[in-house]
């Protein structure tokens, strides 16, 4: 079993322990996006959102599995209010500007192909 999976293991019995502790749900939630669970990791960054609506952290984390579902809206708008909470931030001001640029180019494709 891997490193991650384990660490999925560990959060749960933390979990089960203190079912609304932020920490280990917003861990496990990144757990869970990096190893393809995108549903159940939106679901833990929704319910630490619930329960500490200013966690920087878990909206960019959501907004990185809303880019994965090719929600580019919901995403954008959970890294810029990751970004007013903490402008700071490096995973949401890369994955921003990174959907910034990603725009840019299919713009520029476009532009070239209609002329």
């Amino acid at each position: 079993m891997n490193n991650t999976k384990l660490a999925i293991e560990d959060f749960n019995r933390a979990l089960a322990i203190s079912p609304h502790a932020i920490e280990p749900l917003m861990h496990r939630g990144y757990a869970r996006a990096m190893t393809h669970q995108d549903q159940l990791a939106l679901d833990d960054f929704n319910q630490v959102l619930e329960l500490q609506p200013s966690c920087y952290e878990a909206l960019t984390y959501r907004g990185m599995v809303y880019r994965k579902f090719r929600q580019p809206e919901r995403a954008m708008q959970d890294f810029d209010r990751a970004l007013s909470l903490n402008p700071n931030f490096k995973d949401a001001l890369r994955n921003k500007n990174e959907m910034l640029a990603k725009t840019n180019l299919n713009h520029l494709d476009r532009s070239k192909r209609t002329r």
